[in-house]
């Protein structure tokens, strides 16, 4: 991903702000992972700016784009790119990850020649599941490197979603809020180096 300074100031001095752009992988009314999307912006550091990328609304890709890339998947593209790093906030559907995420990630490798090389990734998710969506970033932990994407390695997230871990104000249970908080705290700093 490109080195791109970006200023702002807290406290009255200039800093460096690390831009993160986020997916969403599901786009339900009451989607627990847009609920953690939200956390997650309120508990990330001053010195960074989360930036909302929507990739429902993405063609289906196939080979046969190539020739003329949609216009959509192309700003889709420069969206991520203009940000220092990329968070994935995936549910588990089947034990695995849904495939408008797997369309994005396709699309960002494509037309062919494309490269995500060096792209700072996080990967993040809830689900009611025992084991929140520990099968879907697995799988995703799996097929990205190859690729050149720099995955953070730790902490993980993976949020066992019950009645009482999100609150209709848009704030989360101490556990739930403490834990996002290191995490952002963590890919802040990842993409920061």
């Amino acid at each position: 991903m490109r080195n791109v300074d970006h200023i702002g100031i807290l406290g009255g001095m200039l800093t460096t702000m690390a831009k993160i752009g986020y997916i969403l992988g599901s786009a339900a009314d009451d989607s627990i992972n847009q609920k953690l999307a939200l956390v997650l912006e309120e508990q990330a550091p001053d010195r960074a700016e989360l930036n909302y990328i929507d990739i429902h609304q993405l063609p289906i890709y196939n080979r046969n784009m190539d020739q003329d890339f949609p216009r959509p998947m192309t700003e889709f593209k420069d969206l991520v790119w203009s940000n220092d790093g990329l968070l994935v906030v995936t549910p588990e559907h089947n034990q695995s990850f849904p495939a408008v995420v797997k369309n994005a990630l396709d699309i960002m490798t494509r037309p062919w020649g494309s490269s995500v090389e060096g792209l700072k990734m996080g990967i993040t998710g809830a689900s009611p599941g025992r084991f929140g969506t520990i099968n879907s970033q697995a799988q995703l932990r799996q097929f990205l490197p190859p690729l050149g994407v720099k995955i953070m390695g730790s902490p993980l997230l993976a949020v066992h979603a019950t009645k009482d871990t999100f609150n209709t104000d848009g704030t989360a249970d101490a556990t739930t809020t403490q834990r996002a908080k290191a995490y952002m705290e963590a890919f802040t700093q990842f993409v920061e180096q």
